[in-house]
């Protein structure tokens, strides 16, 4: 049953009607108007866009209940290159009076140090003669920084004609989905005849994947030999090598400049790293396999970490962490294996209580548990700094409840807590769960906060915290804001979203603060607005976080649509609405599982962010630099998803009520575990019940369920589909006295976090050092177990 999202007033960016008269007067005078009218009415509009943006015609893979938005003035600059074959003297205006600014801004481009700070200028001389240089440079700029998913994105909009080479089948899904994601498809007999296709194109001036806009004199050879780079760099092999091929085999005889020297295409693909490139950076990107530094191991919500080998099977420390409303003590006591079998009851138990999720950041384990946050060494799990024992790190004495309303509403999903850290820098999000208040029970001022502490301080909490959403604006507009989840820390800021909710509608928005400071340095307009879901009389848990990649923020908030943002002004990029869900669909409808959870932030996976927001009932695939919908699982088909765990062999790895693995050049489900336990359409759960969150531990997949830890090889053997995934081995916990929960992997440890306990299980090597004479913290005899 779809509970379609509200119409939105005319202030959340789209187009106003006076916009939209503009446009249809350009259309007007393109057929038979004075270029220059044409052209005076295009800069007015472009000029006058104030961020609006308009809907544009989604891909194949998308329907009807999906629509992009982009920013007006770069639908306005893909209009006048696509009427440059139409109309080549409006086109030819407007180069005549925008091409010696364009000119001067390429030169700046080229002797910047950031690519982040050019992303608006590279759009505003996008249409110009240009245009191509301007984004070649900007390419440049984001390949010397390690940006490649940006420079790639700058890349691959140096031709938007390239649907001219694909032919046959597969000409609709290059038109649909862009040329970059059928290469790793074609078979590599073909090669010689797309690329004798290619050279043809090239020698008669049609348009082909490495094309130049109207005009241009830059070299296609030029482009594509910077896309073999960084594919190589990306670790996109089949792809470089099919590209790498075409290109040599149409442009054999072409010469150009390559680092200063006049080279032959073949000697400069001979000189391109090959491993190299992709190992340098593996190892960057490997840093984070040391630290889970927020939910999903990073910014992008990827939960994979580095390989688990030889872990030993008697648990090298635990803790019994305190309760919510207590955090004056923690156990500091051995405790017996026999009596550790009663803690925690899992990370999703239906009690109703909190989750925490802790976190791991230079050597600690950081976890919040309602008002206080503790800090564990990592190696032997003792409390820090030393001298602390039984003492948290940090305890907010903010106000917790409403003041005059003893009773607690129902609330629409399970409470859960985390933290975000960056540099020795930690922030928590502290105050009521619920991000949204009724009309009723709504306060004069915002109850939710931030705080930092510092790890290198001891712990100490940076001046200018408490934060909170109080002072954003205007008295009367900055009533009822409360912070939704947890703040991610990303390169000395803090980005977080914003939640308001009135008698109607529930609005969110984003926010970013100067880390050091706690000042805010932006707070954007409402992104999106839509009707509350579920029964009137329950308050929101806040729980929708967002995700973070070379400088652009992803955003859903649960209210229609996701968003990518500009991380240093709040500028929107594009947008993507979709219809909400509510119920199931079946025979009979009842509350979606996924509703309950909205704990699913956006998850950057190569070139596609993946959707799994709690009032979505499928999975979509977004193309993170321009929002296209790539793909989209059926409706009800992985609604309960919340958790991309990676990308591994051309399959996309999700996890939810069950494990998925995907084509992630289509969407379709390849392989799931465990089954369903009845043929009835979503009739039952699948058996066994995980128990948490799982993790990607190199190329293995460990899967919490309360009795054991399932692990599956990531990688499916080669056979016709569907596949039925086998586990490899298991970790029995009921043999140790542990209960599976949350999953965390880190200096080859894995940490469990079940409820109110933490158990480390660390490599099986330390167990055997005969000149240690030490024993694991807090166990009290020897446990059993299976090695993995």
């Amino acid at each position: 049953m779809w509970i379609p999202a509200a119409e939105p007033p005319a202030t959340l960016y789209e187009v106003t009607a006076a916009q939209r008269l503009a446009l249809q007067q350009i259309d007007l005078l393109l057929a038979e108007g004075d270029p220059r009218e044409v052209v005076d009415l295009v800069e007015r509009t472009m000029d006058e866009a104030g961020g609006r943006l308009i809907a544009v015609p989604g891909s194949q893979a998308s329907d009807e209940a999906l629509l992009r938005f982009v920013p007006l003035p770069h639908f306005l600059g893909d209009r006048l290159l696509r009427w440059g074959t139409m109309r080549p003297e409006v086109l030819q205006e407007y180069r005549r009076r925008r091409d010696r600014n364009a000119q001067r801004i390429v030169a700046q481009i080229r002797r910047g140090r950031d690519y982040r700070h050019w992303r608006r200028a590279v759009e505003d001389v996008f249409a110009t003669s240009w245009g191509d240089d301007a984004l070649l440079a900007y390419a440049d700029l984001a390949i010397e920084q390690r940006a490649f998913w940006t420079a790639l994105g700058a890349l691959r909009r140096i031709d938007p004609q390239w649907q001219g080479v694909a032919d046959g089948k597969l000409a609709e899904e290059v038109e649909g989905l862009g040329w970059e994601r059928v290469l790793p498809r074609i078979a590599i007999a073909d090669l010689p005849r797309w690329a004798e296709r290619v050279s043809v194109l090239a020698r008669t001036g049609g348009p082909w994947p490495l094309g130049c806009y109207h005009g241009s004199d830059l070299k296609q050879a030029e482009v594509g030999l910077r896309l073999v780079l960084v594919y190589r760099a990306l670790g996109e092999w089949e792809t470089a090598a099919r590209l790498a091929e075409m290109i040599r085999i149409a442009f054999a005889a072409d010469r150009l400049v390559w680092q200063g020297t006049e080279q032959g295409v073949a000697d400069v693909l001979r000189s391109l790293p090959e491993r190299a490139a992709a190992e340098q950076f593996a190892a960057a990107d490997g840093a984070h396999d040391s630290q889970w530094s927020t939910l999903g191991r990073d910014a992008t919500r990827i939960a994979r970490g580095g390989p688990l080998k030889e872990l030993g099977m008697i648990p090298r420390w635990r803790m019994a962490l305190p309760s919510e409303q207590s955090s004056a003590t923690a156990s500091e006591t051995a405790i017996p294996i026999g009596a550790i079998g009663e803690l925690g009851r899992g990370a999703d138990s239906a009690d109703g209580g909190t989750r925490s999720i802790p976190i791991v950041h230079r050597g600690k384990v950081l976890v919040q548990r309602g008002k206080a946050l503790w800090a564990f060494d990592l190696q032997d799990g003792t409390p820090w700094p030393q001298g602390m024992e039984g003492q948290p790190l940090f305890v907010d004495a903010g106000v917790d409840a409403l003041e005059g309303h003893g009773v607690n509403l129902p609330r629409d999903g399970q409470g859960w807590t985390t933290l975000s850290a960056d540099q020795g820098r930690v922030v928590g999000r502290f105050g009521p769960l619920e991000s949204g208040w009724l009309p009723e029970m709504r306060p004069d001022r915002s109850l939710s906060r931030m705080v930092v502490v510092d790890l290198e301080a001891q712990g100490a909490v940076l001046d200018g915290y408490p934060a909170t959403p109080h002072g954003l604006g205007a008295e009367e507009e900055d009533r009822g804001w409360e912070i939704e989840g947890v703040p991610l820390i990303v390169e000395g800021k803090l980005y977080v979203g914003l939640c308001r909710r009135d008698q109607a509608f529930v609005q969110v928005s984003l926010g970013c603060l100067d880390l050091a400071s706690g000042r805010w340095l932006y707070h954007t307009p409402p992104l999106l607005v839509a009707r509350p879901l579920g029964l009137a009389s329950t308050s929101r848990i806040g729980q929708a976080l967002v995700s973070y990649r070379e400088g652009i923020v992803y955003y859903h908030g649960d209210c229609g649509g996701v968003l990518a943002i500009d991380g240093e002004n709040g500028d929107l990029l594009w947008s993507l609405r979709y219809r909400r869900a509510e119920m199931e669909d079946g025979g009979y409808p009842r509350q979606r599982r996924a509703a309950q959870r909205q704990s699913s932030p956006p998850a950057i996976l190569a070139g596609m962010v993946i959707v799994m927001a709690a009032d979505l009932d499928r999975v979509i695939a977004v193309d993170a630099m321009d929002g296209r919908v790539l793909w989209g699982t059926p409706i009800g088909t992985a609604a309960a998803v919340d958790q991309v765990l990676g990308l591994l062999a051309g399959k996309v790895i999700l996890g939810g009520d069950q494990l998925f693995w995907l084509d992630a050049y289509r969407g379709s489900v390849v392989a799931q575990w465990p089954a369903g336990t009845t043929s009835q359409l979503q009739g039952a759960l699948p058996q066994p019940r995980r128990s948490g969150r799982g993790l990607m531990a190199g190329d293995a997949i460990y899967w919490p369920t309360p009795e054991a830890i399932w692990i599956f090889d990531g990688v499916l053997p080669a056979a016709g589909e569907p596949i039925v995934p086998i586990p490899q081995r298991r970790i029995d916990l009921q043999a140790i006295g542990v209960v599976g929960g949350d999953l965390i992997a880190a200096d080859r440890m894995l940490l469990i976090s079940a409820g109110d306990s933490i158990v480390a299980l660390g490599p099986a090597a330390v167990y055997n050092q005969a000149d240690t004479g030490r024993r694991p913290r807090g166990t009290g005899q020897q446990g059993s177990g299976e090695n993995p």
